[in-house]
């Protein structure tokens, strides 16, 4: 799980503060889609077995993380958890994104993101 809050600043812990509005912020240049873990197939076949019908999924992960000065997501965590192996999917899927990083006068520099991971079964 994150902290409840992040002290960023480049000072600090080199990453750039995001209300600095002269850093452009990362940008996604290759993602990986989360898989839907075997845990939650299993629950979702007891519910619909104690309900007798069909039983749809929606569920949302949310991670942070820092998006490196090369492009590569560093120190994940959950933001926002649904459970049932989900997360550790979705932060798996994460783990494999790459981006353009943030910018400061021309230079590469880390940044704090958020990133939600949706999870849909019907």
């Amino acid at each position: 799980m994150c902290p409840a809050s992040f002290n960023d600043s480049l000072a600090t812990n080199g990453i750039a503060d995001s209300k600095d509005k002269t850093v452009t912020p990362p940008k996604v240049i290759h993602f990986a889609d989360a898989e839907f873990s075997d845990e939650a197939r299993r629950a979702l076949g007891v519910a619909k077995k104690k309900k007798k019908q069909v039983v749809d999924f929606e569920g949302v992960s949310v991670l942070s993380l820092v998006v490196d000065d090369h492009g590569n997501p560093q120190n994940l965590c959950i933001s926002k958890s649904i459970g049932y192996g989900l997360d550790a999917n979705a932060a798996k899927a994460v783990q494999q994104y790459r981006f353009d990083p943030a910018t400061k006068d021309g230079k590469p520099v880390a940044w704090r993101i958020s990133i939600q991971v949706d999870f849909v079964l019907y």
